[in-house]
């Protein structure tokens, strides 16, 4: 008998320290995500939110250089009409000019912004204009962009 009030002893502490270190846990994933945590993230560059241009990849320069390859992902030609980073549009770069479908093509723009070496960005905006060669609509794609300056 007094073995067994030891067992039950064990199983009430393992209990008790367990949901609280699992509560903790969730606590921190939920950090984590939220993005309240970003020091944990590895700062490898990421794009979000595009669906029929892809940037595939990019890189921010602290001399206001900024370098990107941009995936046609779409079955049909894309003429690009105008690329604003930040809300501002890019300079160093002719339009329009023409993306067949699969194509890649790779890109060094200026931005109109000043970054510091390693310095974190976060969510900022990328406005792609285009429309589908031939036509006369404009439609717009904005993606979000978050990475680590070079």
């Amino acid at each position: 008998m007094k073995q067994n009030k030891k067992a039950q002893s064990a199983i009430e502490y393992i209990m008790l320290y367990g949901w609280a270190i699992f509560l903790i846990l969730i606590v921190m994933i939920t950090l984590l995500f939220s993005g309240m945590l970003d020091f944990i993230i590895n700062s490898e560059n990421t794009v979000n939110g595009f669906t029929t241009i892809k940037i595939t990849r990019f890189d921010i320069l602290t001399d206001g250089s900024f370098l990107f390859s941009m995936y046609n992902n779409a079955d049909l030609e894309l003429e690009i009409e105008n690329i604003k980073f930040n809300e501002q549009d890019i300079g160093n770069v002719l339009y329009p000019f023409n993306i067949l479908p699969g194509e890649t093509i790779y890109i060094n723009a200026e931005i109109n912004s000043t970054y510091y070496p390693d310095e974190i960005i976060k969510d900022v905006p990328l406005e792609i204009e285009y429309t589908i060669s031939g036509g006369d609509f404009v439609r717009s794609e904005i993606g979000f962009l978050s990475g680590k300056v070079i």
